[in-house]
């Protein structure tokens, strides 16, 4: 397979198109866990420019593209799914040139390690990369000063996408990112043959409160203002959903709104019936339950953490679901 070199290096012969990116896009915070009892995808080979396809456990749907596994490519954290032929979609959660740690040491010191958690239906797929060194100040000056930990989810049913941050080390920020700024983003229809892409996004600006700009220009490098401007805060989490809910609702007679879907104090749902109701954290945790009433109800969220939760109702067979953050 033809690797796909990121930004700046697939600059040229490339056309782009400005489009909608196909998830709603966003951000808040949840305490960064690292991975434990997870499968390791380097053992202990100490990775440059890593090649490794890694199993998901479920099938997801990438921007239209059906995988069971995701590719992990060079320079380090930028993923395509597998069984593709010609186009695919493409991740980048940090697009910067990253290395493992234990270049100068016996043994890994920057595990990729993956794992998938949950019943079959709801499960989610984690990637991590832990205490990643960068190839720039190795080159230059053979340290690892600047590290940093990071996470991919992937959600099955609903095929929502995060990235999360954990903690850093960065003090030298404008050395390792050369063009000025972090590249965070994805892609859609990047040719295997010739880098071209049909829609490129990336995330810039303030990492705790970033914008989503297309990649229209591709001729020249992105100007840093459409890239983000610092590393994210540990436990940081850009969210892109797809609208996707767990169990097809067309079969249900209900009318369920929720509104807002940002709060940090109530939210409120206005369903045509009365019917019992349970609230979700991002891994499945049961928050709340109770029943709703046929009209406007509100539902007091100030004592939840900020995250992502999935409100559902049950009627029935049938299960509604949306989707609010607390932030």
């Amino acid at each position: 397979m033809k690797k796909i070199y990121l930004l700046p290096i697939s600059l040229f012969a490339i056309q782009a198109y400005s489009q909608i990116l196909p998830y709603d896009f966003s951000t808040f915070n949840e305490p960064y866990v690292s991975l434990s009892e997870a499968s390791s995808a380097n053992g202990e080979e100490i990775w440059d420019d890593p090649e490794y396809l890694i199993p998901i456990g479920f099938t997801m749907d990438l921007m239209g593209e059906q995988t069971s596994n995701i590719l992990l490519l060079y320079p380090g954290a930028q993923l395509i799914p597998t069984g593709v032929e010609t186009e695919v979609s493409l991740l980048f959660p940090y697009g910067e040139d990253i290395m493992d740690t234990g270049n100068d040491k016996i043994g890994s010191q920057s595990p990729i390690l993956y794992t998938t958690e949950g019943l079959p239906g709801s499960r989610v797929f984690k990637l991590e990369w832990s205490n990643v060194g960068f190839y720039s100040e190795w080159e230059n000056l053979g340290t690892f000063s600047n590290t940093m930990s990071f996470q991919l989810w992937f959600y099955e049913t609903t095929n929502d996408i995060e990235y999360r941050f954990g903690g850093n080390t960065i003090k030298d920020f404008d050395n390792i990112h050369p063009l000025g700024g972090a590249i965070v983003g994805l892609a859609k229809n990047v040719s295997l043959d010739t880098g071209a892409w049909e829609a490129l996004w990336l995330i810039g600006g303030d990492p705790t409160n970033p914008t989503v700009t297309p990649y229209v220009d591709p001729e020249t490098a992105p100007d840093p203002s459409i890239l983000l401007n610092a590393v994210p805060p540990s436990g940081t989490v850009y969210h892109f959903d797809t609208g996707i809910v767990s169990v097809d609702e067309q079969s249900s007679g209900i009318e369920l709104n929720l509104y807002p879907t940002r709060s940090d104090n109530q939210v409120y749902i206005n369903i045509s019936e009365s019917l019992p109701y349970s609230i979700y954290d991002a891994v499945g945790n049961l928050v709340e339950a109770g029943r709703l009433n046929s009209g406007l109800n509100s539902i007091n969220v100030t004592e939840f953490a900020s995250g992502l939760y999935v409100l559902q109702v049950n009627e029935g067979i049938y299960v509604q679901s949306r989707k609010f953050v607390r932030i």
